[in-house]
């Protein structure tokens, strides 16, 4: 009996690429202060996602950043997305003595 593998993952990078407008505005306004490693996290956030829901989900981690409060879409993905996001952020924030919500 041959044991099958209970875990597959496929990179889907290749094949799901990030929006480049929406890649684009996100490197416009990411701030200096977030990590190489971060920053990738959030960029791969935004693949496979269309234009407008890439947008939403970088509006949300700005408003985030910027006043503090966690906004969800009611679509479970992508709020787990956020909710891990926005749980990062805060965490790197601290690491770095950077009180957030940036503009309280």
């Amino acid at each position: 009996m041959i044991d099958l593998p209970k875990v597959q993952v496929y990179n889907g990078r290749r094949d799901h690429s990030v929006d480049h407008y929406a890649a684009g505005q996100w490197q416009r306004q990411e701030l200096e202060w977030v990590d190489e490693r971060l920053r990738a996290q959030l960029e791969d956030m935004l693949r496979g996602l269309d234009r407008k829901m890439a947008q939403e989900v970088i509006g949300c981690i700005l408003y985030f950043i910027n006043w503090g409060i966690r906004n969800y879409l009611d679509l479970w993905h992508i709020d787990g997305m956020l909710k891990t996001a926005y749980n990062k952020i805060e965490h790197a924030a601290a690491q770095q003595g950077i009180k957030l919500p940036l503009f309280p």
